[in-house]
């Protein structure tokens, strides 16, 4: 099943189980863990890392920084004509 569970998917799936992590004891832990690795397909570390992540589902905003990627020659050439 996990090979074809795209990665939203799977970040979607580990959404309820994160939540009752934070509040869990150690056994209800190992039990969470353990079905996080039969159902997802990760390796142990790898689903404590997922279920410890924080979420990252939804619209998030991109922030450009730096020079632009196209550079305009209308607006360069004067500047460089001296040059």
């Amino acid at each position: 099943m996990h090979s074809e569970m795209s990665q939203k998917t799977r970040k979607e799936v580990l959404v309820r189980p994160r939540r009752s992590d934070a509040k869990a004891g150690r056994k209800f832990k190992q039990r969470l863990l353990d079905q996080a690795v039969e159902l997802l397909g990760y390796h142990r570390k790898a689903a404590i890392r997922a279920l410890r992540a924080k979420p990252t589902i939804g619209s998030t905003v991109t922030v450009l920084m730096g020079r632009p990627k196209e550079f305009h020659p209308e607006r360069l050439l004067p500047v460089l004509k001296p040059i």
